[in-house]
């Protein structure tokens, strides 16, 4: 996509009528408590976008043969909207986005939303039934998006994108996801191949989350309830967002800066890199994370496992990727210690005399105890993750980062010689 290929579909109001006025011109017009609705058509009852409570501000506005000169879709000293309360339904039904006091200024390239909510229209089940198929649902709250130095003119006239910096604060979100229906067998762009297809000109510097609460929940096949983890404070750097192609150079990329903390206790940064010029799946990842209690992660382990962690403290974790197309590889680091294990009843029973002696064997035969063990060395993962390609690329993520637990903690050798006897 070239810049120019959008500017030269640009709309020109003053071509609209110039056929029967020479230009326009009006002193000042304000429109107070307004209302409009849009509909896909005629017979639609259900409106598109609908917005009520809003004012128009316009003062010395003109529209003429100069304005088409200049590129400019009309001339103003002032030109601001106010939307009070508004909502718009997507096409596929499932969500409906609302929103709360946007302000927009065509002159100072302004653009304020005071709140933003991103609501599911249906409960979890009708959602599943909705969608028909493996989906992750979720409810989205902004107190407040800022779009600064946002060339709204661009926007208007050229359905050009360009922002200096989005602010995202105090985001909350909710996710919730049923792996108990099918997966639809639909491959999933990357990063990069949705920047560049977007229908119009995009060019943002900076998008910054602050403050930001995150809940995921997980309904596996068998299951009755769900797997919890929560990420607190969670807060978000990403820059390079464009997709002028004949811009790109072999070093651009899409960065993103992410931190916060796991289960309100432990801290971790990641770092994200998506090469601009890579036509398929491909990144860069890196991270660590910090001290905490390993019985803090129980409500994930136990229902993905069917075992507890009894004892133990994370001390810290670090690893590095890479991800292509089809799989991934890179290293970690999983230090820790006094680690104790329980295994469960796989019915969810009471511990029986069964469950005990596997505790037994687990904690004396497969679990290593600490990183690094009594020789002082840090005993080094490797992590890799197949590619689903109809996943994005955070489960791509967790699957190569989750890989290289298990490594870490168990005695390798003894869980071959435990499986050669079975």
């Amino acid at each position: 996509k070239k810049k120019d290929d959008v500017a030269e579909d640009a709309f020109s109001l003053y071509a609209a009528f110039s056929k029967s006025l020479n230009s326009i011109s009006v002193g000042n017009i304000d429109i107070i408590n307004s209302k409009f609705n849009i509909y896909k058509n005629g017979m639609d009852t259900l409106s598109v976008f609908s917005t009520n409570d809003n004012s128009i501000s316009i003062k010395n506005f003109s529209v003429n043969s100069e304005t088409d000169k200049k590129n400019r879709l009309f001339f103003a000293e002032k030109f601001e909207v106010v939307m009070n309360k508004f909502s718009y339904h997507f096409r596929n039904e499932l969500y409906t986005l609302y929103g709360k006091s946007l302000y927009a200024s065509y002159i100072d390239s302004t653009l304020i939303v005071d709140s933003l909510q991103l609501v599911p229209n249906f409960s979890k089940k009708e959602f599943g039934d909705m969608a028909d198929n493996q989906i992750s649902r979720a409810e989205i709250i902004a107190s407040k998006v800022i779009c600064q130095k946002m060339d709204v003119k661009l926007f208007f006239e050229y359905n050009s994108l360009v922002i200096h910096k989005v602010d995202l604060v105090g985001c909350v979100m909710d996710i919730y996801r049923d792996n108990t229906r099918p997966l639809k067998h639909i491959e999933r762009p990357s990063i990069q191949t949705m920047v560049k297809g977007l229908p119009f000109f995009l060019a943002v510097d900076t998008i910054e989350m602050k403050n930001c609460e995150i809940a995921f929940a997980l309904l596996s096949p068998g299951e009755n309830s769900t797997g919890k983890i929560a990420v607190n404070k969670f807060n978000a750097i990403i820059t390079g967002a464009q997709n002028d192609t004949t811009l790109y150079t072999e070093v651009d990329s899409i960065k993103a800066i992410l931190n916060g903390r796991i289960l309100n206790q432990g801290e971790f940064n990641i770092t994200y890199s998506f090469p601009l010029k890579a036509a398929k799946e491909f990144f860069y990842c890196s991270g660590n994370i910090s001290s905490m209690p390993m019985t803090s992660y129980n409500p994930m382990i136990e229902y993905v496992k069917k075992m507890s962690i009894k004892s133990g403290q994370l001390d810290n974790v670090s690893f590095s990727f890479i991800a292509h197309e089809n799989s991934s590889f890179g290293k970690m680091k999983f230090q820790y210690h006094n680690l104790q294990v329980e295994v469960m009843n796989e019915e969810g029973g009471e511990i029986t005399m069964k469950e005990k002696v596997k505790t037994y064997l687990a904690n004396r035969l497969l679990v290593k105890d600490s990183n690094p063990g009594r020789d002082g060395i840090v005993r080094i993962s490797t992590i890799r993750a197949v590619h689903n390609p109809y996943r994005g690329f955070l489960f791509y993520s967790m699957q190569t980062i989750l890989s290289g637990i298990e490594p870490a903690i168990q005695n390798q050798r003894n869980a071959r010689l435990l499986q050669q006897k079975k």
